[in-house]
């Protein structure tokens, strides 16, 4: 939320995260998690400004997450893909 309200205009970045979380979650059920809800999911950037997710429940330990987002003026896109840690 920090990077969000530090910029001049926070709606677009607040948007395409929410839309981000909707993606992780619809993705994670079609591995078959579930219970799993936007307060559980951060999407943070790393030091070279990509998003990364962050999920701090036992059931997502063993989960890689990839999560792409994208907007422009009144739209915003979110893909997330999933896979277990063999």
């Amino acid at each position: 939320m920090d990077y969000c309200f530090s910029k001049a205009n926070a709606v677009p970045h607040l948007a395409v995260r929410f839309s981000g979380k909707e993606a992780v979650i619809k993705a994670l059920k079609n591995i078959g998690i579930d219970n799993i809800f936007d307060n559980d999911i951060e999407i943070l950037n790393d030091e070279t400004g990509c998003p990364r997710v962050l999920i701090q429940k036992e059931k997502c330990k063993d989960i890689i997450i990839n999560i792409s987002l994208s907007y422009c003026s009144d739209k915003c896109n979110a893909v997330a893909m999933v896979f277990r840690v063999p």
